[in-house]
């Protein structure tokens, strides 16, 4: 449990300057906002940043498929939707997967969350000699190539990362209060862009999903050095006439998603809908605070954050039996409400597919200390890990079965 709470901490935890545009400019930009991000929610896969996933994505979604990786990021596996089959993704008929000589291994580059599928590569981060760059493997797991450095990482450093129509994006928390976004073109050997920055107490970068032809961009700060008063934004890069346009949210958010003329979006209590025509929220979920994906079709509300707020506020333990996700329309009208025993991590997927991780009621845990590169980690494991898939054709029906995609042995790093 420990291990999610920090992921999901992660996750809850970019001003209004680009290159040189001041603040004044930027907030003249949101008369555009509209024309800039209405439109029906499209994602193209091998080219867009699945939006649907969660900002932790260890599974990138493919054509017929879904790549994915165990928690510590060891070994690349696929799931093909067609067949309903998980293998490792390596290519050698005599290969027992068994150990770190399989080509499905990635625990020597992959030091980070992460993983991508973009036009027919995969895409991963990994430290080298104290560099993270962006390293590329192919579909079946034969080579594998360090594609780019990105940047310099220092004892302490927070990066958020995404990969969206032929650019990385990523952040840069550089110390003395100084918080740096990129970008980065895939197919060049330029150097990093410098998108946006902000100078602020503790500022930090929370998310930058990508969206049409640019990238949502969050971040936090404080007013002063007691760290009281938190501050957020929300901004949208538009890479078409590089400018930064803010949204105007009423409260923090660390997840959104946006639909025909709306944006949806979480705060610490509700869930809202912001009109992009006259720029007003509403109330559309506030029976507790959730997280919320979309998939073309429906909103997904997940009480995980709920209960680890509670659970941590209370230090109580996590009470599994409340987990659920609702499955609502895009005005907030509940149409299923599928049960979760499970505190682990949820990947809202595309159409097809929810996926969530260590689905396993809990008993214990056990700590393993793993050297990997340039960096020795230690890994908070339950009894069993497991990733589970929901087909979401069973939504609104009296069908909730969830499938074992892989289940690992705590103390097999392969697995």
């Amino acid at each position: 449990m420990y291990k999610k709470l920090s992921i999901i901490i992660a996750v809850l935890l970019l001003t209004t300057t680009i290159c040189s545009c001041s603040s004044s400019d930027a907030n003249d930009k949101n008369a555009s906002l509209k024309d800039v991000l209405a439109g029906d929610y499209s994602f193209n896969i091998g080219e867009d940043d699945p939006l649907c996933l969660a900002a932790f994505n260890n599974i990138a979604i493919a054509e017929d498929g879904y790549y994915f990786t165990n928690d510590t990021h060891q070994m690349l596996y696929y799931f093909d939707k067609a067949t309903k089959k998980v293998v490792p993704v390596c290519n050698r008929p005599e290969c027992t997967h068994d150990n770190s000589d399989c080509n499905a291994y990635v625990g020597e580059i992959r030091h980070y969350a992460g993983l991508w599928y973009y036009e027919n590569k995969l895409y991963v981060l990994g430290y080298k000699g104290g560099i993270m760059g962006l390293y590329t493997i192919s579909k079946d797991g034969s080579t594998r190539e360090r594609l780019c450095d990105l940047f310099e990482t220092g004892k302490n450093f927070s990066i958020t990362t995404t990969i969206h129509r032929g650019y990385v994006y990523f952040s840069v928390d550089r110390g003395n209060d100084h918080m740096e976004v990129y970008s980065k073109k895939l197919d060049g050997k330029d150097e990093p862009e410098l998108i946006f920055e902000f100078h602020g107490h503790n500022a930090m970068a929370d998310f930058i999903r990508g969206y049409k032809n640019g990238v949502f961009i969050s971040y936090e700060y404080y007013q002063d050095e007691n760290n009281e008063d938190a501050m957020y934004a929300v901004l949208y890069y538009n890479r078409d006439n590089n400018t930064i346009s803010e949204l105007e949210l009423e409260g923090y958010t660390d997840q959104l998603v946006v639909c025909e003329d709306a944006v949806i979006y979480r705060t610490d209590k509700e869930i809202l809908k912001y009109n992009l025509n006259d720029k007003t929220s509403s109330v559309i979920y506030d029976k507790e605070p959730c997280g919320v994906n979309y998939d073309g079709k429906y909103i997904y509300l997940d009480n995980n954050v709920a209960i680890f707020t509670e659970t941590t506020a209370q230090d109580k333990e996590y009470d599994v039996s409340r987990r659920h996700i609702v499955v609502a329309d895009t005005s907030g009208n509940i149409v299923d409400d599928i049960k979760v025993e499970t505190n682990g991590l949820c990947y809202f997927g595309d159409s097809d597919y929810l996926f969530i991780d260590m689905n396993e009621k809990y008993n214990g845990t056990k700590q393993k200390t793993i050297e990997k590169g340039d960096m020795i980690k230690g890994y908070w494991f339950e009894e069993i890990e497991r990733l589970e898939a929901f087909d979401k054709s069973q939504i609104g029906t009296d069908k909730h079965e969830w499938i074992v995609l892989k289940e690992w042995e705590p103390d097999s790093i392969i697995g």
